[in-house]
């Protein structure tokens, strides 16, 4: 590549212009990296929140039908035996 006439009056070549918008893009894009970077732990912290919280609503739900079940059965089984006891002192 020749060297032009206007680069005689330039501060600098024209090659290190284009190095140093390159390196304006650069470091624009590693600010918008970084930008990206923090939002994306922010919701990651958020999702880990959520998941601990649903796991914790999943395992009282399970307890209260657990809990549901056993009553459920007990009073069944109580029901039975009043019936066998109905039955018994009618005979």
């Amino acid at each position: 590549m020749e060297p032009q006439i206007i680069q005689y009056y330039n501060e600098l070549p024209y090659y290190a212009e284009v190095i140093q918008k390159l390196n304006d893009e650069y470091e624009e894009l590693l600010v918008e990296t970084q930008n990206n970077f923090i939002e994306y732990n922010f919701y990651k912290f958020q999702y880990n929140i959520l998941k601990k919280k649903f796991k914790e609503f999943k395992k009282n739900k399970k307890i209260e039908m657990m809990r549901a079940f056993s009553f459920s059965i007990s009073f069944v089984s109580i029901s039975i035996v009043l019936i066998m006891v109905n039955n018994l002192s009618k005979r």
